[in-house]
């Protein structure tokens, strides 16, 4: 579920330009941080810019008290959803194919971009982002800077 605070504090900006608007007309000046805060405070527990560590501190704990059921059972897992994995009917057909398992066989993604007479900007997760697109962007990032 989405909190309400983003709900409340959440912009959906499209393009830079949006982006850039966006902060000319310094439409988030209207935000309480004080509420800001204590959201933030419920998700990381605190607002010292130490979360970091405290991610590190628990990695570290799982580590040190690992021991060889846990790696016996991690092994199991891995090669229970590989195995899962490799029998998925889009997976059978890359591997039969030669394909990458990261190309997608979604029709609809190649349609848009053969019918389109402009760039598709990627609006889905399974598709990558084109290296280009991200180069543009930050083109535009730093000449604005």
């Amino acid at each position: 579920a989405t909190y309400e605070e983003h709900k409340e504090y959440s912009y959906i900006l499209k393009s830079f330009e949006e982006l850039n608007a966006f902060i000319k007309e310094t439409k988030y000046a209207n935000w309480d941080n004080k509420d800001v805060n204590i959201f933030l405070k419920k998700i990381f527990g605190a607002l010292d810019g130490l979360a970091h560590e405290r991610v590190a501190l628990e990695i570290y704990n799982s580590i040190e008290n690992w021991n060889e059921e846990d790696q016996t059972n991690l092994e199991k897992n891995l090669s229970q959803f590989k195995s899962e994995d490799d029998k998925r009917l889009p997976n059978k057909i890359k591997d039969l194919l030669g394909l990458k398992r990261t190309f997608s066989l979604r029709p609809d993604v190649y349609l848009r971009r053969i019918l389109s007479n402009t760039v598709i900007k990627n609006s889905d997760n399974e598709v990558n982002i084109a290296e280009e697109e991200v180069n543009e962007f930050y083109k535009k990032l730093y000449s604005a800077i």
